[in-house]
């Protein structure tokens, strides 16, 4: 502690860039061994999740590393929790199914070469490492790991408004794989912040505002800040699709309620809520709604229409392999070039193109066992089912005109919330004794630690 505190105190009259990195490297060990308190998030995976979302700033093979090393430790999580306490078996079975599966497609006479088969089971697939490790947290930590995932990706969200709006210098600076074209809609800049591209920062956004829309009534504080910070970044984005995915998310938080009253009361709410919310920003800015009012113009819009050419190759492809595809990558945004001598490539701007390009029948099964099996696992009125729910239509409604499974790491975050929500159906043994979650200040916590409290009061 004294070498780095020193190091950061020589390093501030050379180069301040350094000691601010070293400095929050100091703060970091000093909160890391700072005890953690009873059914809170551990430690060391809050780092991991701050690394997780952080690392996209960092060069590809360190953010790459970083995510391998998120695959690996959440088998390990799973693995080690005891055979009648691990939730969601038959998810990480076909998790484990699919990234075999893709695993082999790297080796598909299609794919120019191993790197980059690595990178398109990368873009593909690393995503699903979130189902394991939401699966292998155990059940009195769930509602304190989901609030700080929420807090890190808000955290990123803010940081990344905050740089677009009063320092694009550094937004510029950063490295991304997509080209100067996908930064910019009708000659106005598009939130980038942190994130790899517009696209990755507005399903980041819609995550944010999903669990504030979802937590409404149980997060009364913090629900209306994530609703205006979500709204916000997202709308500086300018990606339109996100208004559609948006859209399905509410549909999907409204038809998981628990009742039919529920879902009416839900629905009147999301209807108030999103008058006020055009409201707001329309008194905010007249041309702030010209975002969706283009979503009318679909059948003019050269981004939109230029996507069939695609679609149509696409589906060719899909003809021409049907079984097992074309190999890992061959369906990967930003992964043209690598083809550009060999190989059959097409960048697929839709979730179902991508994975049947990719993998086929094959991999088209894999995938539908997947959901078969997550939807099985969900309980009615669960309080992680209704935010699963909301994720998962906020993948799917940005995966109609993009490759949503490709925003790494924000994928990753939409199925540790999966994984988070799974195996709350059936009960038995081990999961019989679980403790069980209640209301207090505004969250939820073990009943058992309820009682602890009120017995020291």
């Amino acid at each position: 502690m004294a070498v780095l505190a020193g190091a950061a105190a020589y390093l501030a009259t050379s180069e301040p860039t350094y000691a601010i990195v070293l400095a929050a490297a100091i703060a970091a060990v000093v909160w890391l061994i700072v005890p953690s308190k009873v059914d809170s998030t551990p430690k060391w995976l809050t780092a991991f999740l701050l690394a997780m979302i952080f690392g996209t700033v960092l060069p590809t093979q360190v953010s790459f590393a970083v995510q391998a090393l998120a695959l690996a430790a959440a088998y390990v999580a799973w693995l080690t929790v005891p055979p009648a306490e691990r939730r969601g078996k038959a998810a990480v079975g076909w998790v484990t199914a699919i990234l075999a599966f893709w695993a082999l497609l790297v080796l598909h006479p299609n794919i120019p070469s191993l790197e980059v088969g690595i990178l398109g089971f990368r873009k593909t697939v690393f995503c699903l490492a979130g189902v394991v490790a939401g699966a292998a947290i155990p059940r009195r930590l769930i509602p304190a790991v989901e609030l700080t995932a929420i807090k890190v990706l808000a955290s990123a969200v803010a940081v990344s408004i905050v740089v677009h709006q009063f320092a694009p210098g550094i937004e510029q600076s950063i490295t991304r794989a997509a080209g100067e074209y996908t930064g910019v809609l009708g000659g106005e800049a598009r939130l980038q912040g942190i994130f790899s591209g517009p696209f990755h920062a507005a399903t980041a956004c819609l995550l944010v505002l999903v669990w504030g829309m979802a937590r409404f009534g149980t997060h009364r504080r913090l629900a209306p800040l994530m609703l205006a910070l979500g709204l916000l970044g997202m709308y500086l984005t300018l990606v339109r699709s996100a208004y559609i995915a948006l859209g399905l998310a509410a549909v999907a938080l409204v038809l998981a309620a628990p009742s039919a009253s529920k879902v009416f009361q839900r629905l009147a709410a999301t209807i108030l809520i999103g008058f006020a919310a055009i409201l707001a920003i329309a008194s905010w800015n007249a041309d702030a709604l010209s975002v969706v009012d283009s979503l009318t113009g679909f059948s003019t819009d050269n981004r939109f229409l230029g996507r069939f050419p695609g679609y149509a190759e696409g589906i060719n492809l899909i003809i021409a392999s049907p079984i097992y595809g074309w190999g890992s990558g061959s369906a990967g945004d930003t992964l043209q070039s690598h083809f550009a001598w060999s190989g059959h490539h097409i960048t697929s701007h839709n979730i179902a193109l991508k994975v049947l390009v990719e993998g086929g029948l094959i991999g088209a099964v894999l995938w539908l066992g997947l959901v078969v099996s997550t939807f099985r696992g969900q309980r009615r009125g669960a309080p992680s089912t209704g935010l699963a729910v909301g994720v998962v239509a906020v993948l799917l409604g940005m995966g109609i005109t993009g490759a949503s499974l490709e925003t790494l790491p924000v994928s990753w975050f939409i199925f540790l919330f999966v994984g988070i929500s799974l195996g709350t159906m059936h009960r038995s043994g081990a999961d019989r004794q679980a403790p069980k979650l209640v209301r207090h200040h505004g969250g939820y916590v073990s009943l058992a630690h309820e009682r602890d409290s009120k017995q020291v009061q």
